[in-house]
């Protein structure tokens, strides 16, 4: 009885922990926990004017060893097939979570 008792705590207690995340650039993302991530440190230098820190992040979630990710979706607008904004298809290796600098 007592090896059946341990073994249901062991079981609990392995199945009850999470595993972090580590994104691309090396950061540990405890579970549960959400990022902003960018894709430049400076956008309105490297990408262009009409960039800032607010246009160009994405937000991602630690959820047992993976980042979330994002649905893209098309616009009502979108004339024979999916036009989405170039960032959308950019891989979240490109993203770092450097600070943003307007």
């Amino acid at each position: 009885m007592k090896a059946l008792i341990f073994a249901l705590t062991l079981g609990l207690s392995a199945a009850a922990q999470a595993d972090n995340c580590v994104s691309a650039d090396g950061l540990i993302i405890p579970n549960g926990k959400t990022v902003r991530m960018y894709y430049s440190s400076q956008p309105t230098k490297e990408i262009g004017p009409n960039y800032t820190c607010n246009s160009t992040f994405r937000t991602r979630t630690c959820i047992d060893g993976a980042l979330s990710t994002s649905v893209i979706t098309c616009s009502e607008y979108d004339s024979g097939g999916c036009v989405d904004w170039w960032m959308d298809r950019l891989q979240d290796t490109d993203f770092s979570f450097a600070q943003c600098n307007d």
